[in-house]
């Protein structure tokens, strides 16, 4: 398997989700608060972790076979990456800003962009 296969595969493990969002919210929550340097190590410091303790033992190929993990593979491009990744800042400025429109307009975002396989594509003229 290819090490971007491999990496694609490991988001989807339960672990690494469960990590990757509770770490979000807990970042959002201290963000609140203003604790700016305790925000900015939940939110990336038990992601790495899980991530690089996943890459090493668990098997990727169990993932492949999934339903989600197939989803993933089709559809998590380098640009989708980007836009759920935007989507995070947006809802951490709202959570800073104390603005509750900012962190669902994030919320937003986000779910847009683990969800745009989903939406019918248009097919072009050749």
């Amino acid at each position: 398997m290819k090490l971007r296969q491999r990496l694609l595969h490991l988001q989807v493990h339960p672990l690494k989700l469960a990590t990757d969002w509770v770490s979000a919210l807990v970042a959002a929550a201290l963000l609140w608060q203003h604790a700016l340097a305790y925000g900015l190590i939940v939110a990336a410091l038990p992601s790495m972790l899980v991530s690089i303790v996943l890459f090493w033992r668990a098997d990727a190929n169990t993932f492949v076979r999934t339903a989600l993990g197939s989803y993933m593979l089709r559809n998590n491009t380098p640009a989708m990456e980007g836009v759920r990744f935007c989507g995070m800042l947006v809802l951490w400025a709202g959570a800073w800003l104390g603005w509750w429109w900012l962190l669902w307009a994030g919320l937003a975002v986000i779910a847009g962009g683990w969800l745009a396989g989903m939406w019918p594509r248009r097919r072009t003229a050749a």
